[in-house]
């Protein structure tokens, strides 16, 4: 819902610019979270999946060293993830939102 929200507060319509959910169908059939449509048949593919669980600790933490720790945490995480899109291999970029 709140990724919903940021498309169309940047004046983004649904069916114009962005379809939710839409079904992709390949080797793999596989449910993105958003596809924005660009011009020239262009599409950006976002998954906004990511765990915040160690970001979340490292907004909590009281020390630096600590703070610090949680947010490598983090950023594996999310590379971990990209990672893990890109080899799904739809042919299509991925963003994380």
């Amino acid at each position: 819902m709140q990724l919903r929200r940021v498309v169309e507060m940047a004046g983004m319509l649904e069916y114009c610019d962005f379809a939710e959910q839409k079904t992709l169908f390949g080797e793999t059939n596989q449910r993105p979270d958003l596809i924005v449509r660009l011009p020239n048949r262009c599409e950006i593919v976002v998954d906004a999946k990511v765990s915040l669980e160690a970001y979340l600790r490292a907004i909590e933490a009281e020390h630096d060293t600590e703070r610090v720790r949680h947010l490598k945490d983090h950023s594996n995480q999310i590379k971990n993830h990209v990672k893990s899109l890109g080899e799904k291999g739809i042919g299509t970029a991925y963003l994380l939102a």
